[in-house]
């Protein structure tokens, strides 16, 4: 497996710097004084570090001590100050670090720990960690940094690693540990986004979080990452955030600060304002400020966090939707209607946008063929049904299944009312949303949990109508193959817009025409070899883990295997994520009318046996430069939530100019890389990557002046780059 490089950007996400340099050497081949450590380093999120280089196929050969305030990366400085690197490629670079049959250079980095005056240090990896390799380079840094009283030790990037290696390369005299033990013990902070808000202080324990025992005005401490949040007024995990997870983005989105303070709990600064008013800043430099009310005058702190909360929400449009259109729009070379959004939705609509832009650019998109869009007015249509019995006697059970029986018995009854007078399901959910009822659910996490637990099984549980079913399931028969799986994609009319970026409010699902009449216990029809064989593979590597730890897991990936998705039950699993409690609290956070959202789907053939899954977060630059943040993975691991813990996603930063890949640098590679794969996106497919998000930032309309933008991709087994998803994330 590849190992972690760069890691501390990694969990830093930084792009640049921006320093100010000063004539210094471009390298050192001794560190001789903290003068000149503190010369070449570069300080990031309040950590200091040096790059470092050299040929290890070389006994008398120096480190070369970068300098790092102007050489961020390696590549850049063995081009410009090492003749015999002048004309090297980055894949030729990658080939002489991570190659073993090729390998000739040992990259790595330094950091000094003043206070302990001792040094860290790592080197990067191919498929296998070499002890002897990190022994030889412990012994030229300890030479070459006599200004180092202290211990010089080697950090693992993953605490399996450091656990499977560290007894043996004691014995061979370096200490060792691992990367979170570590950033742990240096005490420092890592801020995911800069911002200053005003909220009240609490921490919540996971169980509390599930609960939803917070608000949009509370300042949350969380000893875990979740993965995703609901409106609040500023985050901090006491663990490292992986980049680009929905609650960065939600942070960002909202406007509040982010960051990773570990030990939280202990802080001096954070007990001493537990559960009482503040103001919180985070800065990019890393550094945090917690202020209370003994800092500001009298009644001061109170009048500004008043106007915070009064103009932190931006003013959106009200949410618009045109409920006579009934019609699937296709997408094929017609331009998209420009009140697309009104009748299908805001993802929806961007989807057929990227596809007919990147069809214009010539770019194969025929992994898309056939896809289709389904209007809001088939969700009305669902809701304009009659209430049954049955679906109230389900949603039922659901309560008990989340031990919520003594709160729901009031939505409980009210529904089976409605359902004896035969009201419509909208009717039903008008009653439960009333002012009233609202101001309720917002005080009762409890209640609101009920509530809405009853108003999405009422929509999962009612048959959809005939003649909507039958429309869809004809046009899925003319347009795919029955063993096809297919992707149903939430769209709504209060996601995906300036203001309000909605990433993961709303559920996808998939359904299989062939596994309408299945046995329950088979395997679903839509699934390919290579699925099961990576399913049946992933089961197998948890049970060899930690088989009781990892049993819930096990037997959701087993379930998935024969799980029986109907066409009908995939789409109501969709409309009924419009009443999911992360969606209902940002509606509320937003002031958007409950009333006026409706949801529309995206119908494509699903993804399958593909080679790698990625998020970008694309910055364009005041000059002009487009700058992409990437982070990609294998197959179809998950970069927000994957399946198997210590998973490292690759993260590559790059930068274009005219369409044009200027540089990029890897500031981590992939963990779960195959044997036969250097990287999970190689030069080719990135320079292919940033040329069609180009092509969709100069032609999409819906982003023109939008400064930093979301994109979701695949890549197909056959290695074709295809973007699936844009969001403005500002």
């Amino acid at each position: 497996m590849h190992k972690l490089k760069m890691m501390v950007i990694l969990l830093i996400g930084a792009l640049s710097c921006g320093l100010v340099m000063a004539k210094l050497p471009n390298y050192l081949d001794q560190v001789k004084s903290l003068e000149d450590y503190q010369k070449l380093s570069r300080v990031q999120n309040g950590l200091s570090f040096i790059k470092i280089t050299y040929e290890f196929t070389s006994a008398e050969q120096n480190i070369y001590f970068q300098n790092t305030q102007k050489y961020e990366f390696h590549f850049p400085f063995l081009k410009d100050n090492i003749a015999t690197y002048k004309n090297i490629t980055y894949a030729d670079f990658e080939n002489l670090v991570f190659l073993e049959n090729e390998k000739k250079l040992i990259v790595g980095a330094i950091y000094y720990n003043e206070k302990e005056k001792a040094l860290a240090f790592n080197i990067y990896f191919g498929k296998e960690i070499n002890l002897e390799q990190i022994v030889k380079t412990k012994i030229k840094i300890e030479s070459a940094t006599p200004f180092v009283s202290g211990k010089i030790i080697y950090i693992f990037p993953t605490q399996i690693e450091y656990l499977k290696n560290q007894k043996q390369l004691r014995a061979m005299g370096v200490e060792s540990t691992s990367l979170k033990k570590y950033m742990d013990a240096l005490d420092k902070a890592i801020v995911y986004s800069e911002n200053l808000s005003y909220g009240y202080l609490k921490t919540l324990t996971a169980k509390q979080f599930e609960a939803g025992e917070y608000n949009a005005k509370d300042i949350i401490i969380l000893n875990s990452v979740p993965l995703d949040i609901g409106p609040t007024s500023g985050i901090i995990t006491t663990e490292p955030q992986i980049p680009h997870s929905h609650v960065i983005l939600r942070a960002i989105n909202q406007k509040i600060p982010d960051v990773y303070i570990p030990n939280a709990i202990s802080e001096t600064a954070i007990v001493d304002h537990l559960n009482q008013l503040i103001q919180f800043e985070t800065k990019s430099d890393g550094s945090y400020t917690i202020k209370g009310e003994d800092q500001f005058t009298s009644g001061e702190l109170a009048q500004l966090a008043n106007d915070y909360f009064m103009h932190r929400i931006p003013n959106l449009p009200t949410p618009k939707f045109d409920l006579a259109v009934e019609d699937f729009l296709a997408l094929n070379d017609i331009p998209v209607p420009k009140n697309a959004v009104k009748a299908y939705g805001a993802k929806g609509s961007n989807f057929a946008q990227l596809d007919l832009i990147l069809r214009n650019h010539a770019i194969d998109r025929l992994d898309f063929k056939g896809a289709f869009l389904i209007p809001f007015s088939f969700y009305n249509n669902h809701l304009n049904q009659t209430l049954l019995s049955e679906a109230c006697a389900k949603a039922q059970k659901a309560c008990s299944k989340e031990n919520l029986e003594d709160v729901c018995v009031d939505p409980i009854q009210k529904c089976e009312l409605a359902a004896g007078k035969e009201q419509t399901l909208k009717a039903f959910i008008k009653s439960q949303t009333t002012k009233e009822n609202i101001t309720k659910m917002l005080a009762d996490a409890k209640f609101r949990k009920a509530s809405l637990i009853v108003i999405q099984k009422i929509i999962e549980k009612t048959e959809m109508n005939k003649v909507d079913k039958t429309k869809i399931k004809t046009l899925i028969k003319n347009n795919f193959p029955v063993d096809r799986r297919i992707r149903f994609r939430s769209s709504t009319n209060a996601e995906d817009l300036p203001g309000l970026n909605g990433a993961g409010l709303y559920d996808s699902n998939s359904g299989c025409l062939a596994d309408e009449d299945k046995p329950d216990d088979a395997l679903s029809r839509c699934l390919t070899k290579l699925e099961i064989k990576r399913k049946e593979a992933l089961i197998a590597e948890l049970q060899n883990q930690d088989p009781i730890k990892n049993e819930a897991l096990i037997q959701k990936i087993q379930k998935s295997l024969t799980d029986k998705k109907t066409i009908s039950s995939a789409i109501r699993d969709v409309f009924a994520s419009l009443w999911s409690e992360k969606a209902f609290l940002s509606r509320d956070y937003y002031n958007i009318d409950h009333s006026k959202i409706f949801m529309g789907i995206l119908v494509h053939p699903a993804f399958i046996d593909e080679s790698a899954n990625g998020v970008v977060i694309a910055k364009i630059q005041d000059n002009g430069q487009l700058n992409l943040n990437i982070v990609a993975q294998v197959d179809d691991i998950s970069i927000t939530n994957p399946e198997l813990p210590g998973s490292i996603s690759e993260q590559t930063i790059a930068t274009f100019e005219n369409d044009q890949l200027v540089e990029y640098n890897r500031n981590s590679n992939s963990n779960r890389l195959p044997p036969d794969r250097l990287n999970v996106l190689s030069e080719a497919q990135l320079l292919e990557l940033g040329k069609q998000i180009s092509f969709i930032i100069e032609d999409m309309t819906s982003l023109k002046g939008a400064k930093l933008i979301d994109f979701e991709f695949i890549m197909s087994h056959e290695g074709k780059i295809l973007l699936k998803q844009v969001r403005p994330l500002e």
